[in-house]
């Protein structure tokens, strides 16, 4: 049981990383004091003689506030919290946006979704997930609503990701910090270090496990797909955009990539995206009509799922198509540049994945197009990699039907 000491440290805690959002400039500042200050108060307690309690939670709450594929790809990490607490539900706290998504998780018990653009209706979905005092509630970071949630729930264990490090607050223990050696991890390898924070073993990792809904297909995508399934042509799946333009292989690349594509016989070319990539889908059909067909704005996200399930070949980004071809464990190239792909985790047994990354070390992390600032490098880690380099790539993996 959670002592009853530890449950003003959750709301001083709350109040302390709200004060440091409030203020941008301050909130690295602030919250490292507010939660070293609850470090210092668990510190008393153990010194007072107060024994940590065993964590048998009697729920987990796991805040997920991320996009689509990064959803996706955080479900080994919710196997492994199934496979440590099967009695335990887990609901999940999303953004509204990613719902759909989220209702495909396999062994979740309840999604919350929240809405961000209206405040009130946020407090009261987030009342619904408040827990009690055994419930354990997880975070890869931390923002405004978690700090919410940290008034309004009396849960008693917290563990999670900030930053640089990690900490972790259980029954009677203090808050911990555990410096990493690679600060700009992805969300899988920030799981892991939270499993290890709790004492998990995440060896061997679940596969990742999602599953698109069949009534999310809707009769014209259907058509669609059944049309080119039934042509005999390979169908190569090309995700050229993304939110974070820092993350982005340029676009003249992408242009000449798919030029050289829409040459090789027996092949269709599908551009799905949101409707912020339909003009570029579009101008790749333009040019190659009848080889490439834009589905940009045209799919919902379980129709994107699906094309990517249907595929031969999968080149994106590092986004949420790299994430899905892991998933359906398709044929991938996808073009690294921030983050270098050894610090993701798309290999899967049987999977062909080539991360391609450039030749600039920089590898700012996660800085750059977090603050959506000009690379001052000029993005030389995406330039660097050569159409000739995607393409021969390309090529290999068709040639081998590892399809």
């Amino acid at each position: 049981m959670t002592s009853k000491a530890s449950r003003p440290d959750g709301a001083a805690m709350g109040l302390l990383l709200t004060a440091g959002l409030a203020v941008p400039w301050k909130k690295r500042l602030v919250m490292e004091a507010g939660l070293r200050v609850v470090a210092l108060k668990g510190v008393a307690r153990r010194l007072l003689g107060e024994r940590p309690g065993e964590l048998s939670p009697d729920r987990i709450v796991v805040f997920l506030f991320t996009r689509a594929g990064d959803l996706v790809s955080a479900t080994p990490f919710l196997q492994l919290l199934q496979r440590r607490w099967p009695d335990a539900p887990i609901t999940l706290v999303v953004y509204r946006e990613v719902e759909q998504v989220a209702l495909g998780v396999p062994g979740v018990r309840s999604v919350v979704a929240i809405n961000r653009r209206d405040g009130l209706a946020a407090l009261r979905q987030l009342w619904k997930a408040r827990g009690t005092a055994r419930t354990l509630v997880l975070t890869h970071s931390i923002n405004p609503l978690v700090a919410l949630f940290a008034l309004l729930s009396p849960a008693g264990a917290w563990a999670g990701y900030l930053w640089d490090r990690t900490y972790r607050r259980l029954p009677g223990h203090r808050l911990e910090f555990t410096p990493l050696a690679k600060p700009f991890d992805h969300l899988v390898r920030q799981h892991t270090v939270i499993s290890e924070a709790l004492g998990i073993d995440s060896a061997p990792l679940p596969e990742i496990a999602w599953s698109y809904s069949e009534a999310g297909l809707r009769a014209p995508f259907r058509e669609l797909m059944t049309k080119l399934r039934g042509s005999g042509k390979r169908l190569i799946v090309v995700s050229a955009g993304s939110r974070h333009a820092n993350r982005t292989w340029p676009i003249e690349h992408w242009d000449e990539l798919v030029d050289r594509l829409a040459a090789l016989p027996d092949v269709h070319i599908l551009a799905p995206g949101a409707p912020t990539e339909a003009s570029v889908a579009e101008a790749f059909q333009s040019r190659h009509p009848g080889v490439v067909t834009s589905l940009a704005g045209n799919t919902n996200f379980h129709e994107f799922a699906a094309t990517v399930e249907a595929a031969d070949l999968v080149i994106g980004n590092d986004s949420a198509a790299s994430h899905l071809a892991a998933v359906f464990k398709r044929p991938c190239i996808a073009f690294f540049g921030p983050v270098p792909p050894e610090l993701r985790d798309h290999k899967r047994p049987g999977h062909v994945f080539h991360g391609l990354a450039g030749e600039h070390p920089c590898r700012c992390g996660y800085d750059f197009f977090r603050e959506a600032t000009a690379c001052p490098h000029g993005r030389q880690c995406l330039t660097s990699i050569t159409v000739e380099r995607a393409f021969a790539t390309a090529v290999d993996i068709l040639s081998k039907g590892a399809c």
